[in-house]
């Protein structure tokens, strides 16, 4: 982690006050949509520690998608419906892409009249749906990537809007060593909040 993420965690960690979230005025809208499109790795290397030892590979690049309404989509987010585009940084554990690693970066969600920007934070190559859950998916699950938006709406319907939150499952197929293809269902909740906001 570097300092200036170091230091943005401890901020945010710090600063986060339950009594002042609790008083906010807080409507929930449901955001489901399908996603389409490509990952494409543009700088790859090796990086590790000595104390402790580790082997790390290490990627950055960036992704564009196309957004579109999902089963469960709710009439509010339908603004949302449109183009996603970021850079990502991501670490593999002991030098394979196989393997568990996890990722961060920044991404522009361009709605049909609402644009969104923000962080994503997330796992990768591994399950979570598991006992005594359930037994959808296996700790070690090949291409799949589980993570956090969080952003702000800043132009648009939803303008003044904190953030489209919650989890992102997006399933990963590769089809080349730097070009991965992206097809699955995104899920999180809008939380609209003061007068602005819808």
């Amino acid at each position: 982690m570097s300092r200036q993420a170091f230091d943005a965690v401890v901020s945010d960690y710090e600063t986060f006050d339950t009594r002042e979230a609790y008083a906010d005025r807080i409507c929930v809208h449901e955001v489901s949509k399908g996603i389409t499109g490509r990952f494409k790795v543009e700088r790859q290397g090796a990086a590790g520690c000595e104390d402790p030892s580790c082997r790390t590979l290490k990627q950055a690049g960036e992704f564009t998608a196309e957004i579109d309404a999902g089963p469960c989509d709710s009439e509010q987010s339908k603004a949302l419906n449109g183009t996603l585009e970021g850079q990502f940084v991501a670490a593999y554990e002991n030098g394979e892409t196989t393997n568990r690693g996890g990722q961060t970066g920044k991404f522009r969600w361009q709605g049909v009249d609402t644009e969104v920007v923000g962080r994503m934070r997330g796992i990768v190559n591994a399950g979570t749906h598991y006992h005594p859950i359930g037994d959808c998916e296996k700790c070690h699950s090949v291409n799949h990537v589980e993570g956090w938006l969080r952003a702000a709406v800043v132009e648009g319907t939803h303008q003044g809007c904190r953030e489209p939150r919650g989890p992102a499952h997006l399933p990963v197929q590769v089809n080349e060593q730097s070009r991965l293809r992206l097809r699955n269902r995104l899920a999180v909740v809008l939380l609209a909040g003061g007068a602005r906001c819808l």
